[in-house]
């Protein structure tokens, strides 16, 4: 959750610009900066992030265990789910701050969220409230996105929002399963099937919203079948 500055202006000079977001390709046509695509998907994860929250529980699953022994061999359960108990705390790193740090750590939903929110309103300044919980948090960015959309660091902000958003799908079981098509050509993101009663008129990257149907869908069918029989 690196915060730095970029070069530029942030006024608009030329919506033909390319959205800034990773692997979008579409022309920045809701600011200089972003699309409308983009600014609306980071929305939408953030109302999930919302939602998946209150969905989260760390009551241990049938048979879970932390690995310590036990007499006869047997184990002894754990006090809970370890990686939702950690993303519940307000006190998790959120993002790393050192070299002891590891990439792919659980994140504090709330910790992450206050940071965010943070970041914005020193940015902004304040907009009229105090946030202290999850959806406070979440009012208060939404409230803030347009205009964070209007800087050239959106790309930072809207990867936060979707690695948070990707981390509560995990837990909460919300993941969609791998497609059985081949990953995206342009990302090797997931695909997402769109069809109706059973039938596929095309598939969707969930990473990138690259959209392939026709001939393309195709060759990606082509290309997951050779891969099978090598």
């Amino acid at each position: 959750m690196s915060r730095r500055r970029k070069s530029g202006v942030d006024h608009f000079e030329n919506l033909s610009n390319p959205c800034i977001v990773p692997y979008c390709g579409q022309s920045a046509d809701y600011t200089q900066w972003v699309c409308a695509g983009c600014f609306t998907r980071t929305q939408e994860q953030l109302r999930g992030i919302e939602q998946m929250h209150a969905e989260l529980d760390a009551t241990p699953g049938a048979g879970a265990s932390d690995g310590q022994p036990r007499a006869r061999g047997k184990k002894r359960p754990a006090p809970g789910n370890l990686d939702v108990i950690a993303a519940l705390d307000p006190r998790s790193v959120p993002h790393a701050v050192g070299p002891d740090d590891v990439d792919g750590d659980v994140k504090s939903i709330p910790g992450t969220l206050s940071a965010l929110e943070s970041w914005l309103s020193d940015e902004f300044g304040w907009n009229g409230c105090d946030p202290v919980d999850v959806p406070g948090w979440i009012r208060s960015i939404l409230v803030f996105l347009p205009l964070a959309a209007c800087k050239q660091w959106f790309d930072e902000l809207s990867a936060d929002v979707a690695e948070l958003h990707t981390q509560c799908e995990r837990m909460t079981g919300h993941a969609e399963p791998r497609s059985s098509l081949a990953p995206c050509p342009m990302c090797s993101g997931n695909l997402r099937y769109d069809g109706e009663n059973g039938s596929v008129l095309a598939v969707e990257c969930r990473q990138c919203r690259t959209r392939y149907e026709g001939l393309e869908l195709i060759e990606l069918g082509q290309q997951r079948a050779s891969q099978r029989a090598s």
